[in-house]
């Protein structure tokens, strides 16, 4: 196994959800559930959330990757279309605990000094308040820091490439934390989530959903799901809940 496919497992951890806090957020499950219970269904929510988090999330996430020099303006540029203030508060939280596990564990792993430079002044930033840290801004960053190339494949028997990889394995962790809340909130087993996770039918969903977000640039970039943004920002105002978001 070389170095790039080792520092891919890192960042698919199981682990790094609970370093990086994602066990306090539902992606807006719970408040969707809560309100409407009778009609719910998870897969419907989780198909309709992995496109979701693609069309808004993942063109930030290439640019980060791409342009870590300016990760600052495309933050900041993230912040202004995040409008649903709970989801903010989610992906801000999560970000500047990722810059964290950076900064104290996986920094070891990089090589390059430039790459190197430009995650130590946006962290920086954050701390001062001058950028925000959101999730998949700083998830873009630290891929390009584990040395993971921009456009090669990573052996020459997978046409994926570094960043393909990097897209990929953050709508599998989306989708992985969809399934474990709805364990911990009692929709469905923990065999039943395993299942679902290994199922054929969500390989393509998150396939799918990451190619359309691929096909956009920042400026295309939007809530595909309005809907969830309404339920997600009524999660302060539930009578009992046990996530953040």
């Amino acid at each position: 196994m070389d170095t790039t496919e080792h520092n891919l497992l890192l960042l698919a951890d199981s682990a790094l959800p609970k370093t990086v806090g994602s066990f306090s957020f539902s992606a807006g499950l719970e408040s969707t559930f809560q309100h409407d219970q009778s009609g719910f269904n998870l897969d419907s929510f989780l198909r309709h959330s992995l496109k979701s988090v693609c069309c808004t999330t993942i063109p930030f996430i290439k640019a980060a990757f791409e342009y870590p020099e300016t990760v600052s303006e495309i933050d900041d540029e993230f912040d202004a279309i995040t409008t649903c203030i709970v989801s903010r508060r989610s992906s801000v939280t999560q970000g500047r605990a990722l810059l964290t596990v950076w900064s104290k564990a996986l920094f070891q792993i990089s090589a390059d000094e430039d790459i190197n430079d430009s995650i130590k002044r946006f962290e920086a930033s954050v701390r001062l308040g001058k950028c925000f840290g959101h999730h998949g801004i700083v998830w873009g960053l630290i891929g390009r820091g584990c040395g993971i190339s921009l456009g090669v494949p990573l052996s020459n028997s997978n046409k994926l490439t570094g960043r393909d990889r990097i897209l990929y394995v953050f709508v599998f962790s989306h989708a992985r934390l969809v399934l474990s809340s709805a364990v911990r909130m009692g929709i469905i087993g923990p065999y039943q989530s395993q299942f679902i996770l290994a199922s054929p039918s969500i390989r393509g969903t998150i396939q799918k959903s990451l190619d359309e977000g691929k096909r956009l640039n920042r400026g295309d970039a939007g809530q595909s799901w309005p809907l969830l943004d309404i339920f997600t920002s009524r999660q302060e105002l539930l009578y009992s809940r046990l996530f953040n978001s």
